[in-house]
């Protein structure tokens, strides 16, 4: 394959964002393939590259990962060549040369491509918008700089990945079903899809295991895809230290907690009693929103 792919992996010094990144460059980027590079991009006070780290001068709060995202295209349409943008996170493992044989035989044909998996959520006046998961986007070059041209009418207000599907939408470009391998929370009691290119590895969301654990999972997944096995003894332990960590985790009851109130005052409450609350409480669930949902 002669075309270029670039991964953009967003990033930060927080945890578990920072751990997991020293994860995946001995895991995934360690693997060198000619025409493929991949950056990692983060927010700080200047912009500025050292090595393999793009930092950005734009906030660090979850709802500035939007801004982020554009700063971040901006520059590598400036200093980078390449023919295809995969961008993803580090909750993520990717099996470049799985990402190299999707490109090669999905023989994109679009002017403008936008492809993942694709979901669908409300914006904040109800309306539908149809979107590309921000764990893995594939761009080619014409859509990241048709991005870039229109970036003053995204709404940055919405999550990153939604406010990007909204404008692409604008846009009239339509979005292309990709591959994602979700992995359950625990990965030693799933049997692996070794097919895939791109692997979710976030254990909280909908699995409730604590988050420290997500760089054992791409240590291990890297193990499964490299040599299709772990030894017994380390698989029986792991499945037990991540069963004992979950029945210990805290932050995953307490997000169920809160939505479990907010639905039950939405079905009990008179609407006037409702609509305070509401208004009264929105800041303070948007920061646990924010705190639970970054990357």
């Amino acid at each position: 394959m002669n075309k270029k792919i670039l991964i953009l992996v967003v990033s930060s010094d927080t945890y578990p964002s920072k751990r997991n990144k020293l994860t995946i460059k001995n895991t995934w980027v360690a693997k060198n393939f000619e025409n493929v590079k991949v950056m990692f991009y983060k927010s700080g006070n200047k912009t500025e590259l050292q090595n393999d780290e793009l930092t950005l001068k734009v906030g660090k709060s979850t709802l500035d990962i939007g801004k982020k995202n554009i700063l971040a295209f901006e520059y590598v349409l400036k200093n980078e060549k390449f023919d295809y943008l995969f961008r993803t996170t580090t909750t993520s493992y990717v099996n470049i040369e799985k990402l190299i044989n999707f490109i090669d035989k999905s023989n994109f044909e679009k002017d403008y491509l936008y492809c993942g998996k694709i979901m669908k959520t409300n914006d904040h006046e109800g309306n539908m918008v149809q979107f590309v998961s921000g764990a893995g986007i594939l761009f080619n070059e014409k859509t990241v700089r048709k991005i870039v041209e229109n970036k003053n009418d995204i709404d940055f207000t919405l999550w990153d990945d939604v406010g990007l599907g909204a404008l692409v939408s604008s846009l009239e470009i339509s979005p292309t079903e990709g591959e994602r391998y979700e992995v359950e929370g625990n990965i030693f009691k799933q049997k692996i899809d070794l097919s895939q290119y791109h692997y979710r590895c976030r254990v909280d969301n909908h699995y409730g295991y604590p988050r420290f654990l997500e760089r054992y999972v791409i240590k291990y997944l890297h193990k499964f895809i490299e040599y299709e096995k772990v030894n017994l003894i380390v698989k029986t332990f792991w499945i037990f230290i991540f069963e004992i960590s979950k029945l210990f985790y805290i932050q995953y009851p307490f997000l169920k907690l809160a939505n479990l109130l907010k639905k039950l005052i939405t079905f009990l409450l008179p609407n006037t009693i409702k609509n305070y609350l509401k208004k009264r409480y929105k800041k303070i669930y948007k920061n646990i929103q924010l705190r639970y949902f970054k990357y």
